[in-house]
């Protein structure tokens, strides 16, 4: 039996309204949301968590039991910034299960890596408003101290020249 989940992938904030060079692509999504599902430590927590494979588990180990279960998990990138989560198995209601886990780990590291690029972004902006701050202050008293050399320069003066008739 062949169970398949198809995930829609929407950024929240448009990449290019932040600045970003480029959109983030369905395809790099793609590629990492596969990284991080397919690597072994997912795997290990998948076959130990819905009992899968547990014969190739006890007669040759759980290394190759997330080669095997990798080989039967596939995951496509289609248009429209789609994701085809699919799983074969023997029994229906365990390829169920398994895809539906699958959505729901892929759905999970996403919101983790969002919350982590948000924050990062955060974080950045943060450091930059204390060195605006920092930049304004330094520059706030390279002026004080010019005008307190050339009065002549200062608001006052400004003030005093614009309230004059043209021509004294």
């Amino acid at each position: 039996y062949k169970s398949e989940s198809v995930l829609l992938y929407r950024e929240v904030i448009n990449s290019q309204l932040l600045g970003s060079e480029r959109r983030v692509r369905g395809r790099d999504v793609g590629l990492r949301l596969r990284e991080l599902v397919l690597g072994r430590a997912r795997l290990k927590q998948l076959i130990n968590e819905l009992k899968l494979l547990p014969e190739t588990v006890e007669s040759m180990g759980i290394i190759a039991a997330e080669d095997k279960l990798r080989n039967l998990i596939e995951l496509r990138i289609g248009g429209g910034d789609t994701f085809h989560i699919s799983y074969m198995s023997k029994d229906p209601e365990q390829a169920q299960k398994v895809v539906k886990r699958l959505g729901e780990v892929m759905i999970e590291e996403e919101a983790n890596m969002r919350v982590k690029r948000a924050q990062a972004t955060a974080d950045f902006l943060e450091k930059q408003r204390k060195r605006t701050e920092n930049d304004l202050k330094a520059r706030e008293q390279k002026r004080a101290a010019f005008l307190a050399l050339h009065p002549e320069f200062g608001v006052d003066a400004e003030v005093r020249n614009r309230q004059r008739p043209h021509g004294q």
